[in-house]
């Protein structure tokens, strides 16, 4: 075995990692720019709402809300949470993995 991380649960999960976001508009936004959001990684869309994750959680939402702005949508909902415990077990696990 090899030792990949140390400290508490609570330490790890708060380390630099994916965070898991979702956001909702009306109308949704334009997908394409929506792409050039820096920091956003793995977006789903359903309709109005864009599910995402991101490494860089001030400058994402940064851009998103000015998205919003730029777009004059109207923003439902905007959050972002940190990874689980077992998410980032996962991360910290795989392959040339890192949190």
């Amino acid at each position: 075995g090899e030792i990949v991380a140390l400290g508490a649960p609570r330490d790890l999960v708060r380390a630099p990692a994916r965070r898991h976001g979702a956001m909702r508009t009306l109308p949704a936004l334009d997908p394409e720019r929506l792409a050039r959001v820096p920091g956003l990684e793995d977006v789903r869309r359903d309709g109005t709402l864009c599910r995402f994750t991101t490494r860089t959680p001030a400058e994402t939402l940064a851009a998103l809300t000015a998205l919003v702005a730029e777009s004059r949508v109207e923003l439902i909902s905007l959050e972002v949470q940190p990874s689980s415990l077992e998410e980032t077990f996962l991360a910290l696990t795989k392959p040339g993995g890192s949190a």
